[in-house]
């Protein structure tokens, strides 16, 4: 194989072979050669195939301010969007974690983006006569509410909430109500219910909403 790796010789015989070696490289390279003198590779020739394109993922969709960006296929719908109500949601996919306190409620197909919601709910400590916090024996039982709003981790599908209890004596949650805003700006509220006992960590009542 001919090799065009050794030192040039300073003979000026020599010096068109050397040319011919330098372009040799240059077009193996896949390099357009300029002068070929030097070898040197053409600073007019552009090596950058993609230069001046555009890659469409790299493009942001932008909508109006009366539309909403539906990002499942990237269009523009109009605002004002379809109102979020219980039958936008399907429960018969959604889950309680009594043990844990996590809460998973899957969005149905194709309904307006939630850009934003919020759990309401009630923790109710149970104090009876004649039992200490969380007791239910006695026959006068004093309720002790604190109510509890949880944000939301939300995906496409899914609203996904952590409802903890802060009283260390309290025997029961329920969930009353789902604030949601939409990708339009508009607010909506939906009664939203379940409930489950503390102590037996037990699904007291499933989810339902209104």
């Amino acid at each position: 194989m001919f090799s065009c790796c050794r030192k040039p010789d300073s003979s000026p015989s020599l010096r068109p072979k050397t040319a011919i070696c330098a372009i040799l490289l240059c077009l193996t390279a896949g390099l357009g050669c300029g002068d070929s003198s030097n070898g040197a590779p053409n600073s007019n020739v552009n090596n950058d195939a993609d230069a001046g394109s555009n890659d469409a993922s790299d493009v942001t969709e932008s909508c109006g301010s009366d539309e909403w960006l539906n990002s499942s296929d990237s269009t523009c719908q109009s605002c004002p969007a379809a109102a979020l109500e219980c039958s936008s949601f399907d429960l018969a996919e959604s889950t309680i974690d009594s043990v844990g306190g996590n809460i998973t409620i899957t969005i149905q197909p194709g309904q307006t983006e939630i850009s934003s919601a919020t759990l309401l709910a009630r923790e109710i400590e149970r104090v009876c006569q004649g039992g200490g916090g969380g007791g239910t024996g006695g026959s006068n039982c004093v309720e002790n509410i604190t109510d509890l709003e949880v944000e939301a981790e939300a995906t496409e599908n899914e609203l996904r909430f952590l409802v903890e209890p802060e009283g260390e004596f309290s025997s029961e949650i329920e969930l009353t109500e789902l604030q949601l805003t939409d990708a339009c700006g508009a607010e909506h509220s939906i009664p939203f219910e379940a409930s489950w006992d503390l102590a037996t960590e037990e699904v007291v009542n499933e989810l339902s909403c209104m």
